[in-house]
């Protein structure tokens, strides 16, 4: 379903001259082929929108490492980036993640901080692609004594 709207809406930059989102979505699609090809199978939806959420992610880093020396290159980065990220699903707000947080606490019986990779574990399993790994980790380290 992503993968097609990114094809679609390739057609309808190409149609409006808009090079910029051409290429930017160009590129995406071409990349989920390349990963398509190196695992021999078709991607499931959701490794769609992991490979979107990496896209993303690769982009924000590189505007950050390259915005004093090259801040048109930063610029455009971050305008990928922002593009990228209209097609992944609505992430977890602050208290979804919380609440979600808790219960994965509860449902692998976490006591200690020494039990964080169990908690990251059950929530990427549950909520993958609906939340930043990050903002899961900064979460259960504040909720685990």
């Amino acid at each position: 379903m992503i993968e097609e709207k990114l094809r679609e809406d390739v057609k309808a930059a190409m149609k409006s001259g808009d090079a910029t989102r051409r290429d930017a979505l160009r590129f995406m699609i071409s990349e989920l082929g390349r990963v398509e090809v190196q695992r021999g199978r078709k991607l499931a939806e959701a490794e769609v929108v992991a490979e979107l959420q990496k896209a993303v992610k690769v982009r924000r880093e590189t505007a950050e490492q390259v915005r004093a020396l090259r801040p048109e290159q930063a610029t455009r980065e971050l305008a990928e980036a922002t593009l990228l990220e209209t097609y992944l699903p609505r992430q977890m707000s602050e208290a979804e993640v919380e609440a979600a947080v808790a219960e994965a606490i509860a449902a692998v019986g976490a006591t200690s901080k020494k039990d964080l990779g169990k908690v990251m574990k059950e929530m990427m399993a549950r909520h993958q692609g609906l939340v930043d790994g990050a903002v899961v980790q900064r979460v259960a380290s504040a909720k685990l004594p």
